[in-house]
């Protein structure tokens, strides 16, 4: 940004942000996907974290765009799972 120019424009993040405990909580749900299905854990990151549009996926791997809405509805359902089994409390949930 330019001198004097900073601040002018608001940042808003548009995704909820979470404090060290709990992503670390996560991220380890989220690395146990890799043992059921590195596909599924792929798409679960390159929709979620580097925000590529679920077409643009589809396109990358050949197939349709609801077979990748599946899959990531399929992850996101493992990880609530995991996270149910393991008793644990997220901060954001509170």
């Amino acid at each position: 940004m330019a001198a004097g120019f900073k601040g002018l424009i608001p940042f808003h993040r548009s995704q909820n942000q979470c404090c060290d405990e709990d992503g670390l909580i996560v991220e380890g749900c989220v690395g146990c996907i890799t043992t059921y299905s590195p596909s599924d854990y792929e798409f679960l990151i390159m929709h979620c974290v580097y925000a590529i549009l679920l077409i643009s996926i589809a396109r990358k791997w050949w197939c349709y765009e609801g077979t990748i809405r599946k899959k990531l509805q399929s992850s996101e359902g493992f990880i609530f799972g995991y996270l149910s089994a393991l008793n644990a409390e997220i901060e954001m949930d509170v």
